[in-house]
C-alpha cells in the first residue's frame, strides 16, 4: 500500500496526486526503535517508470522520556509492538502533520 496527497514541492512543481511509499524499514525490538525512508514521487506513473523520487525523508521512532518531564513517549511501543511492520509505519506516518491528510491507495 502507499499514500497520496496534493503537494507543492516549492520549486515550481505542484502535483495533485503525489505517490508516497515507505521503504527500507528497520526495526530493533530490543532497543525499541524503528527507522524507515519515505519516498515521494510526482505520481504513481513516475514511480512505475522507475524514475527518482522528488523527495526522500528519513523517519526515526523510539520510546523516549523527554526532558524535563518523566512521562515517556511510547511511539515505538504504540505503533510497532505487534502487527504488520509496513502497515504500522504507514499508520504512524499518518499521525505526523506533514502526512495527516494523505489518502491510502493500493
Amino acid at each position: 500500500m502507499a499514500l497520496t496527497k496534493k503537494i507543492d514541492f516549492l520549486n515550481g512543481v505542484i502535483t495533485e496526486s503525489a505517490y508516497i511509499e515507505i521503504s527500507t524499514i528497520n526495526v530493533d525490538f530490543d532497543m525499541k526503535t524503528a527507522n524507515f525512508n519515505v519516498k515521494t514521487y510526482l505520481d504513481k506513473a513516475t514511480k512505475d517508470a522507475g524514475l527518482q523520487p522528488m523527495q526522500t525523508e528519513y523517519i526515526h521512532i523510539s520510546d523516549t522520556t523527554p526532558m524535563p518531564t518523566d512521562k515517556p513517549v511510547l511511539n515505538f511501543s504504540t505503533y510497532f509492538s505487534t502487527g504488520n511492520i509496513k502497515a504500522n509505519a504507514e499508520t504512524y506516518l499518518l499521525t505526523l502533520d506533514k502526512y495527516k491528510d494523505c489518502v491510502t491507495v493500493e
